[in-house]
């Protein structure tokens, strides 16, 4: 379905017959409105990381509250790899999460619609 060179998109039309939800790259914002608050994580040597942040961009742009942590010295798949960086970024999902669910979350930090971008050196 994707082109092989990376950052590269299909054409149009070789996408047009799915339903708009299911490609970030190409959903419009009304679609991408309706997400709920989203987590992104980056690897600063993935060669799908531009494409993470802009659909990051695309999100927050789109009124969601986003929140994107790119992992620096990382590459690709490594979420949960202990020597990647990965117990860090389990244990900063975790807590997002669990912020996010709170009972009785605090409105500065859970429905400002604010945005955090952190670089983490693993």
């Amino acid at each position: 379905m994707w082109s092989s060179a990376p950052g590269v998109l299909p054409p149009d039309d070789a996408c047009s017959h799915l339903p708009a939800w299911s490609n970030p790259y190409r959903a419009p914002r009304e679609v991408l409105a309706r997400l709920p608050s989203t987590l992104v994580l980056t690897a600063d040597q993935d060669p799908l990381r531009d494409e993470g942040e802009a659909f990051f961009d695309r999100v927050r742009q789109s009124g969601v509250a986003a929140d994107h942590v790119r992992y620096n010295r990382t590459m690709h798949a490594f979420f949960g790899r202990i020597s990647t960086g990965g117990k860090e970024s389990l244990d900063l999902v975790g807590q997002w999460f669990k912020d996010k669910c709170s009972v009785a979350p605090t409105p500065a930090r859970h429905h400002s619609g604010a945005v955090v971008t952190r670089n983490i050196v693993a």
